[in-house]
C-alpha cells in the first residue's frame, strides 16, 4: 500500500503524474493527470486509473513506440530513468511533451513512476497577430498584478508571474488553459457559476471594448476559491474590425471579501443587538457643542426628529426637575476627568409621564489628548423600575399579611427574626425569646438536634436559599417535633413557614414498619423473613456453615375461627408467637409469614440431628392449653404441625429451602400433625404425583373423560331391583383405571370437586328421566354428597338449575352424606338440609354407625333412609359383634320409621339374615357391581322377565 503522505505529495507536483505497475496499469494519478484525461483527449495521452498506460491508440506511432521502449528499460533496471521527446499541435498551438519514466521498488514491488511535462509554445503559432517586445515583457513581468494574455478563443498564451503566484499555477500549468476548463469552477459575487462566455476575456472580446471592475471568484491549485477584481482590455490587430487577443488583469480580494463578511456579520449582530435591547445610540462633540441621535433615541425621549435642533438643550429640556442638575454635573465631570460615566435618570415625555433612563458612554480623545467626542447609548427602564417599585409593595404586603396568617412564618433580615403567633404557639417560644438568629438556633436546637446545615447557612449566612427542609426541633415543653421549613427571598428578607410534620413523619414509620412487621403479632412479615433469609444464604456460602428453617402451622386453626369468630382467632396468634418467641434461642429469628403459619431461621447448627431436636422444643412448648380472656374465658388444646429443610443439603437458595420445608409441612399433617418433619426427596416424588393426579383431573374435566356408573339397589324379598345408586368413575388413556378414592381425595383437596359434583347431579338427573321416558321406573336415584361440595354456597343453586333444566320429579332423587357432616356446623347443615327438603329431595346417611352422630341428630335433620355401613355387613353371620349392632340399626331404624339399606351384601348368607330382620333393601356384588348406564337398563329389564 502506497503511504498518504506520498500521494498528496504527488498530488501537489505540477506536472502530470501517475505510478504504474510493470505491467502499466495505472495505480495512481494525481489531479492534474486527471486534468489532462480530458484536456488533451484528441491526443489518447492518458488513462484513468485502474486502465493499461500507454494507450495504444496514440495517433503518434513514433512517440508510442520511443515510450514502450523506455518503459521495457525501466522495467529491466530498477533505478533507470528514461525521458521521451515529441510534439503535437493542439487548440492552434505548438506543444512540447517530455516524458520521464522511473522505476523503483517499495515492499518488494516494483513500479514505475510516469512524469509528463506539456510546455505550450505560443510564439510559434502562425495565426497569431500579437507578439509583446522584450521591453513590454518586462514591464509585464514586474507588475504586481496578475496579466494573462488570450487568444480569441480564449485560451491563455502568457501570463506574468504575479498570476502564477495567484492563481498556485506554473506557467506550464496555465498556458493552453481556456475559460470553458472545468477546473477553474468560476464563480458569480452571488454564489452562482459564471459561465465562460461571460467570463471578462470573453465580454471583451465579444464586445470589442474593456471590461472593468468585474468580481469573479476562481478556483486555485488547492481547490479553495480566490476571489479577483478583474480588468479585461480587447486588442486588436491593425486594421481588424474583431479583437484578436485580450489582456486581463487581475488583483487577489480574497481577504478583504473576508473581512467585509465578517464586519457585515458585526454590524447585523450590533444592529439586532441594540434592538434587541432597545438601546438608543448618541454622539456629542465637544467642539460644536452638537449632539446628534439616531432612531431609538427619538423614541426613548418621546421628541419628534423635525423638532430636535441638535442643540444640548435639546437633552436638558427633557430631564425631570429634580435629576436636572445632578445630571448635568455627571456629565460636566465626565468631560473634565476624561471617564466614562453610567448613571440612571429620569425624564419628562411630551405626554406629562415620567421615564427611567439608564446611560452609558465613553470619551474618545484628541490628538491632543483632549476631549474631542462623547459617545453614549440611553435605555429605556421604565418598565423594570415600575416592576420593581410593585413588586417591592407586593413584598411588604406579604410580609404584613403572612404576619396575620393562621400557619407559623417567621422571617429573617439583618440577623433578626421576627415570628407570628402561630410560630410561637408552634415552638413554645415568645418572638422576644426568639428576636435573634443565635436565640432562635439556641432554643430549637438544643441538646443533640442539629439543624441541616444548607438551612442554617441560608439563615446565618445568607447564602443561596435552601428552599425546603425537614428537621426535628426541641419545643419549650422538651417534647420534639418534626418541622419542614419552607422559605422564599423577599426583597429584602427571607420569608420561612414552618409546618407541623409530626403526626405525619409517624405515620411514615408506622407505615415503614407495616412494610416489614406483622402488625397483628409484631413478628417480621414474610417480606422481611424472606430478605433475611436470603442475606443468609450469602453468609452461609461463604463461611461454609449450616442454618435451617423451621415452618410452622397451626392444626386445625380453621375450627377456632369459624366456630368462635376471627377475633378469638387473633387473639389466638398472638399466644401462640409468644409461646414460639420464649422457645426461641439468641441467634435464631421467628416470623409470621401468613394465616397460621409462621417461620423460624434456625443458625448455627451441626446437624438435621439438632434441628429436627430445636423443632419438637417448640411443639412441646404447646403440651398445656392456651388461655384466652374474653367475655368468657376459654382454654384451648393447640398443636403445631413442623416442616423442616437444612441448608445446604435441602436446597441452596431460599426458594428451595422454602418450598421444600412446606413439602415436609404437607407430609407431616397427612401423617397426622402435631409432629416435625423433615425433608426427604421422596416427599417431592409424592407431591408430584399428587399435582399431576390434579393437573389430569382439570384436564379429565376439560375433556369430559368422566363417566357414569350405577350400582342396583335391590329389594331383600325379592331380590327385584328397586332403585340405584350413583357412582363415577374415571379411565384414564395412560394411567389405566383410577379408583374414586384416589381421585375424590384430590378434588376435594383442591376443590375440583364442587365442578365435578355439579356435572354429576346435572347428568344423572338427565340419566334417570331417560329411563323413566324408556319405560324404567325406579323408585329413586342416590347420589352422593362430598362435603366440600355440600359446604360450597352454590349446591342449593345449582340443584335447582338441573331439576328446572331435566323435570325430574325431586322426590326421585336422594342425596348421601355422611354422619361427619351433620356433626360439624349443625347450623349451616340444619340450613341446607331444609332448603333440600322445600325442593322435595329426600335424605340419606351414608355408612351409618362409622361416624359420631346419635339419634338426636336422625330426628332433628329428619332424614329419611339410613344406609348400614358394609364393614357390619361383610362377617355376617360369623360375627356374632356385626350381627349383634346390625340387627340393633334395623330394629331402631324400625322405631323410627326409617328405610334401610344394607351395603355390601355378597353373600346368600348375608342376605338371608338380612330378610330376617326385616331389612329393607340392599346393593352389593350379591346382585351387581356399579355398571354403565346400558347395563343397568338390560339388569333391570332381566330382573323383570324373570318375574
Amino acid at each position: 500500500m502506497l503511504e498518504k503522505e506520498l500521494l498528496d505529495a504527488l498530488n501537489c507536483v505540477p506536472e502530470h503524474i501517475a505510478l504504474t505497475s510493470l505491467d502499466g496499469r495505472v495505480i495512481f494519478c494525481n489531479k492534474l493527470w486527471e486534468q489532462g484525461l480530458h484536456k488533451y483527449a484528441k491526443q489518447e495521452l492518458f488513462v484513468k486509473a485502474g486502465d493499461t498506460w500507454p494507450n495504444h491508440d496514440i495517433p503518434d506511432k513514433v512517440f508510442l513506440e520511443s515510450i514502450q521502449i523506455a518503459l521495457k528499460q525501466a522495467a529491466a533496471d530498477v533505478g533507470l530513468s528514461a525521458s521521451v521527446q515529441t510534439e503535437f499541435f493542439h487548440q492552434s498551438y505548438q506543444h512540447k511533451l517530455i516524458c520521464t519514466l522511473n522505476s523503483f521498488s517499495s515492499n518488494n514491488e516494483t513500479m514505475l513512476v510516469i512524469s509528463m511535462n506539456i510546455l505550450m509554445d505560443a510564439d510559434a503559432s502562425k495565426t497569431l497577430p500579437f507578439k509583446l517586445t522584450q521591453d513590454e515583457g518586462i514591464i509585464l513581468n514586474s507588475l504586481l498584478e496578475g496579466v494573462v494574455i488570450q487568444d480569441a478563443s480564449g485560451v491563455i498564451i502568457s501570463n506574468n508571474p504575479a498570476s502564477e503566484k495567484i492563481l498556485g499555477l506554473s506557467s506550464a500549468q496555465m498556458r493552453g488553459l481556456d475559460n470553458a476548463d472545468p477546473s477553474w469552477g468560476t464563480i458569480t459575487e452571488a454564489g452562482n457559476p459564471c459561465p465562460p462566455e461571460d467570463h471578462p476575456s470573453s465580454l471583451a472580446i465579444s464586445l470589442g471594448k474593456p471590461v472593468y471592475d468585474f468580481t469573479m471568484g476562481v478556483n486555485d491549485s488547492s481547490g479553495h476559491v480566490r476571489w479577483l477584481k478583474i480588468n479585461s482590455q480587447p486588442i486588436f490587430a491593425n486594421g481588424a474590425d474583431k479583437p484578436s487577443v485580450s489582456i486581463t488583469s487581475f488583483v487577489d480580494i480574497t481577504e478583504e471579501k473576508r473581512r467585509q463578511k465578517s464586519l457585515f456579520k458585526l454590524s447585523e449582530r450590533l444592529k439586532l443587538a441594540l434592538k434587541a435591547g432597545q438601546l438608543g445610540v448618541w454622539e456629542f462633540d465637544t467642539k460644536t457643542g452638537k449632539i446628534s441621535w439616531d432612531e431609538r433615541m427619538f423614541d426613548i425621549f418621546d421628541v419628534k426628529p423635525a423638532e430636535f435642533t441638535g442643540q444640548f438643550s435639546d437633552f436638558i429640556n427633557t430631564l425631570h426637575p429634580d435629576d436636572k442638575e445632578r445630571t448635568i454635573q455627571i456629565f460636566a465631570d465626565s468631560l473634565e476627568k476624561k471617564q466614562s460615566m453610567a448613571f440612571d435618570f429620569r425624564i419628562i415625555d411630551s405626554h406629562e409621564n415620567i421615564r427611567h433612563l439608564s446611560g452609558t458612554s465613553e470619551i474618545i480623545q484628541g490628538s491632543n489628548g483632549e476631549p474631542d467626542i462623547c459617545v453614549g447609548i440611553n435605555q429605556d427602564i421604565t418598565l423594570q423600575k415600575n416592576a420593581k417599585q410593585l413588586l417591592l409593595d407586593q413584598h411588604i404586603k406579604l410580609l404584613n399579611f403572612v404576619s396575620a396568617m393562621p400557619v407559623a412564618v417567621f422571617s429573617v433580615v439583618n440577623n433578626s427574626i421576627t415570628i407570628n403567633k402561630r410560630g410561637e404557639h408552634l415552638t413554645g417560644y415568645s418572638k422576644t425569646e426568639l428576636s435573634r438568629v443565635e436565640d432562635f438556633f439556641n432554643c430549637l436546637f438544643s441538646g443533640k438536634l442539629e439543624p441541616n446545615q444548607d438551612f442554617y447557612e441560608s439563615v446565618t449566612r445568607n447564602t443561596d436559599l435552601q428552599s425546603k427542609s425537614t428537621m426535628q426541633i426541641q419545643h419549650k415543653d422538651g417534647s420534639r417535633r418534626w418541622i419542614t421549613f419552607e422559605g422564599c427571598n423577599l426583597a429584602d428578607r427571607q420569608a420561612w413557614v414552618m409546618i407541623d410534620m409530626t403526626e405525619q413523619v409517624n405515620a411514615e414509620k408506622e407505615l415503614k414498619k407495616l412494610a416489614f412487621f406483622d402488625s397483628l403479632t409484631g413478628l417480621p412479615n414474610r417480606h422481611s423473613i424472606e430478605q433475611k433469609l436470603i442475606a443468609l444464604v450469602d453468609i452461609a456460602k461463604s463461611t461454609g456453615t449450616l442454618f435451617g428453617i423451621l415452618l410452622i402451622d397451626l392444626d386445625s386453626f380453621k375450627n377456632v375461627n369459624d366456630n368462635y369468630g376471627h377475633i378469638v382467632g387473633d387473639q389466638l396468634l398472638t399466644r401462640v408467637s409468644r409461646r414460639l418467641k420464649k422457645r426461641l434461642r439468641e441467634d435464631d429469628t421467628l416470623g409470621r409469614i401468613g394465616g397460621d403459619e409462621f417461620m423460624i431461621i434456625v443458625r448455627n447448627i451441626r446437624d438435621s440431628d439438632k434441628l429436627i431436636s430445636i423443632a419438637n422444643s417448640f411443639i412441646d412448648a404447646f403440651t398445656t392449653p392456651v388461655v384466652l380472656n374474653n367475655s368468657v374465658r376459654l382454654s384451648l388444646n393447640v398443636t403445631i404441625t413442623i416442616g423442616a429443610s437444612l441448608y445446604p443439603i435441602h436446597g441452596e437458595d431460599y426458594v428451595h429451602l422454602f418450598r421444600n420445608a412446606d413439602t415436609s409441612l404437607y407430609h407431616a399433617k397427612a401423617e397426622g400433625k402435631n409432629r416435625a418433619q423433615l425433608y426427604q426427596s421422596e416427599f417431592t416424588t409424592s407431591l408430584k404425583t399428587k399435582l399431576e393426579l390434579e393437573a389430569n383431573i382439570e384436564l379429565a374435566i376439560a375433556n369430559q373423560a368422566f363417566s357414569l356408573h350405577f350400582q342396583p339397589i335391590v329389594n331383600c324379598s325379592n331380590n327385584q331391583i328397586l332403585s340405584a345408586e350413583c357412582l363415577m368413575r374415571w379411565f384414564h388413556p395412560e394411567l389405566g383405571y383410577i379408583t374414586p378414592d384416589k381421585f375424590i381425595s384430590a378434588a376435594e383437596t383442591t376443590g375440583q370437586i364442587v365442578r365435578l359434583g355439579r356435572w354429576v347431579i346435572r347428568e344423572s338427573f338427565k340419566e334417570f328421566v331417560k329411563w323413566q321416558q324408556n319405560g324404567i321406573e325406579l323408585e329413586y336415584l342416590a347420589i352422593n354428597l362430598s362435603p366440600v361440595q355440600f359446604n360450597d354456597g352454590s349446591l342449593i343453586n345449582d340443584i335447582s338449575i338441573a331439576l328446572a333444566e331435566t323435570g325430574i320429579n325431586p322426590k326421585s332423587i336422594v342425596f348421601e352424606i355422611t354422619e361427619g357432616m351433620l356433626v360439624h356446623n349443625q347450623s349451616y347443615t340444619s340450613n341446607i338440609l331444609k332448603k333440600m327438603k322445600k325442593l322435595g329431595i329426600r335424605l340419606a346417611i351414608d355408612d351409618f354407625g362409622t361416624g359420631y352422630s346419635s339419634l338426636a341428630y336422625l330426628k332433628y335433620f329428619d332424614v329419611d333412609i339410613l344406609k348400614i355401613d358394609r364393614s357390619f355387613i361383610m362377617d355376617i353371620p360369623d360375627n356374632p359383634q356385626d350381627m349383634q349392632i346390625t340387627g340393633a340399626i334395623l330394629s331402631m331404624a324400625q322405631d323410627l320409621n326409617l328405610k334401610v339399606v344394607a351395603e355390601g351384601v355378597e353373600t346368600e348368607g348375608q342376605l338371608a339374615f338380612l330378610k330376617a330382620h326385616n331389612c329393607n333393601t340392599y346393593q352389593g356384588y350379591f346382585k351387581s357391581p356399579a355398571i354403565s348406564g346400558d347395563e343397568f337398563v338390560a339388569l333391570f329389564k332381566n330382573d323383570k322377565q324373570v318375574v
